[in-house]
């Protein structure tokens, strides 16, 4: 099956939000994808945003299925295993997660015991150090949690900010597509079922930036061996 992942460059209004993520859409459904997953876009979410209501109109006219989370800003993510989307049944069991969810490792650990077939990941990533940690995590995943790891996410946001890029198709620790910055529709042909790891290696852990990252977002301070504070992106005192 092919599918599509799509990254977005973050505009300046969420009608330029719409209009470029139905030009990726169309380049998607021209290059053959079946499914597409698209990262979060805040400014398309929310009941009755015309924006939002214009993407989804203009998406009708265009060939393929689309994975589009909506969870919210307001939210500190989602972290779950659900069944893949009605037609897509030969993807198995999805492990969805978003935000903080991708950087829990608590709950990680207990969602490996559902053995996901396709993880997808939105992180939400404040800094590019924090997009390459999640790359290097990602890796690390798709050969102990799930042979098919899929990381969406956007990308010119201001540091501290949600959308960093490093958006990516991972199977069983390679690399099979991946977006560095700016706009980009990665695309590979994927066999279903992928399958299990083979052999499971251990979870890996933690990052220690994303560690820093997921004790900031619950209020607390993580001691670290090393003088710089990464949580934001940024250098401590």
């Amino acid at each position: 099956m092919r599918i599509a992942v799509v990254q977005h460059q973050l505009r300046l209004t969420p009608e330029e939000d719409a209009d470029a993520l139905a030009v990726a859409a169309q380049k998607a459904a021209d290059a053959g994808a079946e499914l597409v997953i698209f990262p979060e876009i805040f400014s398309l979410e929310g009941e009755g945003n015309p924006a939002g209501e214009a993407l989804f109109a203009k998406l009708d006219s265009i060939e393929g299925e689309r994975l589009i989370p909506q969870v919210g800003i307001d939210t500190n993510g989602f972290a779950g295993v659900v069944d893949a989307p009605e037609g897509f049944e030969q993807m198995g069991m999805m492990a969805v997660l978003i935000g903080d969810g991708c950087v829990d490792m608590n709950t990680i650990r207990q969602m490996a015991f559902e053995f996901p077939d396709v993880a997808i990941m939105i992180p939400r990533s404040e800094s590019e150090l924090q997009a390459e940690a999640i790359l290097e995590f990602a890796l690390a995943l798709s050969d102990s949690f799930a042979g098919l790891v899929i990381v969406a996410d956007t990308d010119g946001a201001e540091l501290g900010e949600p959308g960093h890029g490093g958006s990516a198709i991972i199977r069983f620790g390679e690399v099979v597509a991946e977006a560095h910055s700016g706009d980009d529709v990665l695309v590979a042909d994927i066999e279903f079922p992928v399958g299990p790891p083979n052999p499971r290696e251990r979870l890996p852990v933690m990052p220690p930036i994303l560690e820093q990252r997921f004790a900031n977002h619950q209020g607390l301070h993580l001691e670290v061996d090393y003088p710089a504070d990464l949580s934001d992106g940024t250098v401590g005192e």
